[in-house]
């Protein structure tokens, strides 16, 4: 895993793996998924963030999260893989 970092409208967002991501989520931190042929700051794609006391995530678990990102967003042209980031303050 590379280590990428970038800022946007001053909040540093930095690249985690995905078990440190699964811990990050249990513990009620947002994650921010992206394709991994994405970069981060794009006019195409916003980051998707997830968090488990969202109303939508009532009994969702992290990696249901992640396989319904997988499937609706990536492809051959964005990347099949998942870029996992968290905002800076929250590591």
């Amino acid at each position: 895993m590379m280590h990428e970092e970038y800022q946007e409208k001053g909040v540093t967002y930095i690249r985690i793996n995905k078990t440190k991501a699964r811990v990050k989520y249990n513990e009620g931190k947002t994650i921010y998924l992206i394709q991994d042929m994405m970069r981060l700051p794009n006019v195409w794609k916003k980051p998707c963030p997830i968090h488990k006391d969202g109303l939508s995530s009532i009994g969702r678990e992290f990696d249901d999260h992640v396989k319904d990102f997988q499937y609706y967003n990536c492809d051959s042209q964005r990347g099949h893989g998942i870029k996992y980031f968290i905002k800076q303050e929250e590591l």
